[in-house]
């Protein structure tokens, strides 16, 4: 499916690399119970992760053709 937008499998594979480190951070820097950090990474990795996707998409919309 995400063929369709340009999202390769290295893309992918940036993909998951970001979000998890994202979710890692969120989730050792909010203060709270386990869960509050846990559900703060999940929805802060979710949202990094929609943006990247759609970085990546419009990078290989308008990248110069080589």
């Amino acid at each position: 499916m995400l063929e369709r937008f340009g999202i390769e499998r290295r893309d992918r594979r940036n993909l998951v690399i970001v979000v998890a480190i994202v979710a890692l951070l969120v989730a050792v820097q909010v203060e709270g119970t386990i869960l509050v950090r846990v559900v703060a990474g999940l929805i802060v990795g979710a949202v990094s992760g929609v943006v990247f996707l759609i970085v990546t998409a419009v990078i290989n919309v308008f990248k110069p053709e080589y």
